[in-house]
C-alpha cells in the first residue's frame, strides 16, 4: 500500500520493514553473514591476499591491520565500512597480516614502545 502523504508512507514502510525483519530474522542473519564473508574476502584480495610480513595466504587467519595504530582515535570505522572502503580503494593506513604477525606487531606496539 502506498500513501500519498510522505509521512504516512514512511511510517508504513518502517512498520513493514520491522515486521519483515522479525518474521525473517534467521533468513536475514544468514544472508548478512554470507554477505559479510564475501565482502571480507574481496577486501583481503584487494590488499593482495597474503601477509605482508611472512607471505601466509590462508584467508581464515588473515587480519586487516592499521599500519599506524588507532589507539586514541576519536572515530573508528565499523568493520563493514572498512571492508567496503578497502574494496573501493579509499582506505589508506591498512595492511594485511596473518594472525601471528598481527599479534607480534600489537605486542611490540604495546609493550616495547
Amino acid at each position: 500500500m502506498v500513501y500519498k502523504d510522505k509521512e504516512k508512507n514512511k511510517a508504513y514502510h518502517n512498520a513493514y520493514s520491522k515486521k519483515w525483519l522479525v518474521d525473517k530474522a534467521e533468513h536475514h542473519r544468514k544472508w548478512k553473514r554470507e554477505w559479510l564473508r564475501e565482502v571480507r574476502q574481496k577486501a583481503i584480495q584487494a590488499l593482495g591476499g597474503v601477509c605482508v610480513l611472512c607471505g601466509y595466504a590462508d584467508i581464515r587467519a588473515l587480519h586487516i591491520d592499521h599500519i599506524i595504530p588507532l589507539c586514541n582515535a576519536t572515530h573508528r570505522q565499523n568493520e563493514t565500512s572498512l571492508f567496503l572502503a578497502i574494496i573501493r580503494g579509499e582506505a589508506g593506513n591498512v595492511q594485511l597480516l596473518c594472525a601471528n604477525c598481527h599479534a607480534i606487531k600489537t605486542y611490540n606496539e604495546t609493550f616495547i614502545e
